[in-house]
């Protein structure tokens, strides 16, 4: 994963640290000690931040492992500054998969606030932990894990979209009213919380919740127009808009001659071949900026995008808009009977729905290929 460095891997997926989480406890490290902490309470902070975004982990591992029960893929959890974040290929489409795969990170660290109450005999409920952690040490260490703990699972449980308590919203919703209705509630309710979040970390100066509340408005406008594009799209098969006419390159092809090639098509990517198999993808940009590297005489492997997958003509539209969306590829290779068809792209799929717009009709101009418009 760009700018990460991945730490493990459990069951396939992988574990990673971005750069910025790095720079974060180095920069609460340096605090301390430039302010002249104590080595040992420095220590017992730097233990403090491992545990807890241990715990990051095991919840994002509790979304992973209740997803994979609907055979739901989970590619890689990165942990940032704000929290981790689980990469999965998609969110259940059904109300009740969708509350019990979010709503199992919260549980895990209910989970573990659980198993460490017999040991913090003695401490206060952990409303009052303010009175007693002025740092962490040796004598309240497990407490302060229990009170972290669950603060994590009611600050996830907050119901703003596409927070785990936003999504269980939305499932909840969705049991009494269609997807684009409790789509757009819950996100809205999103945007409002985090609104507040902006503010009054503004107000406190906390520059944490306010990057969770952009972080809120942000991915929860991206995934609602995912949504929204997956409702309009549904009952169309791939073959319905894939773009029939393409361009490509052999893998062994020079960026300059590349270039040459390029001129005579207005292509935004190009499919790579290796004979006659799809060996990935290669978009304009990355070879015109190849070319003001001064890379002229690297190949097109070596700058390519690999492993793409490729798509079968008769798959359903709405299962093609999650793997564009994960897939770092600008288009996917469409297949029929074994032979290569066409691309397509998430404009491709945008545009057919902007042409063919029965849902934007039916709906008197509140549907969901509207609000997707509308929203980007």
């Amino acid at each position: 994963m760009k700018n990460s460095l991945k730490l493990f891997t459990v069951k396939h997926t992988g574990i990673y640290l971005h750069w910025s989480f790095g720079l974060f406890v180095a920069l609460i490290l340096f605090i301390q000690s430039a302010t002249g902490t104590a080595n040992s309470e420095i220590l017992w902070s730097a233990m403090a931040i491992i545990a807890v975004f241990t715990c990051v982990v095991l919840h994002e591992l509790g979304h992973s492992l209740a997803a994979g029960r609907y055979g739901i893929h989970t590619k890689s959890i990165t942990l940032l500054p704000i929290g981790g974040i689980a990469a999965m290929e998609k969110m259940p489409d059904k109300p009740v998969p969708e509350i019990i795969v979010s709503a199992a990170g919260p549980m895990v660290n209910l989970l573990i606030a659980l198993i460490l109450l017999p040991f913090i005999s003695g401490y206060p409920p952990f409303w009052k932990a303010a009175e007693v952690i002025e740092s962490v040490d040796r004598g309240n260490f497990l407490y302060y894990l229990y009170v972290v703990n669950i603060m994590l699972a009611l600050f996830n449980l907050i119901p703003a979209f596409p927070m785990d308590g936003g999504r269980i919203l939305k499932g909840i919703l969705e049991l009494r009213m269609d997807t684009t209705r409790s789509t757009a509630i819950a996100a809205f309710t999103g945007r409002v919380i985090a609104a507040l979040f902006i503010v009054a970390g503004l107000i406190i100066f906390d520059i944490i919740l306010m990057l969770i509340g952009l972080f809120i408005i942000a991915s929860g406008a991206g995934e609602e127009k995912l949504i929204y594009l997956k409702t309009a799209a549904k009952g169309l098969h791939l073959k319905d808009l894939a773009a029939t006419s393409y361009s490509s390159f052999p893998a062994g092809m020079t960026i300059g001659e590349a270039a040459e090639k390029m001129l005579l098509h207005q292509d935004k990517y190009f499919l790579v071949m290796d004979q006659a198999t799809v060996a990935g993808i290669i978009e304009r940009s990355t070879i015109l900026r190849a070319l003001s590297g001064g890379k002229h005489g690297e190949t097109i492997r070596q700058l390519m995008t690999a492993n793409v997958p490729k798509l079968d003509a008769e798959s359903p539209v709405t299962e093609v808009i999650d793997k564009l969306s994960g897939n770092r590829a600008a288009a996917l290779p469409v297949v029929s009977e074994g032979r290569i068809t066409g691309t397509v792209n998430m404009q491709n799929i945008i545009e057919y729905l902007t042409v063919h717009d029965t849902n934007l009709k039916e709906h008197n101009h509140s549907g969901a290929m509207y609000k997707f418009l509308q929203t980007g």
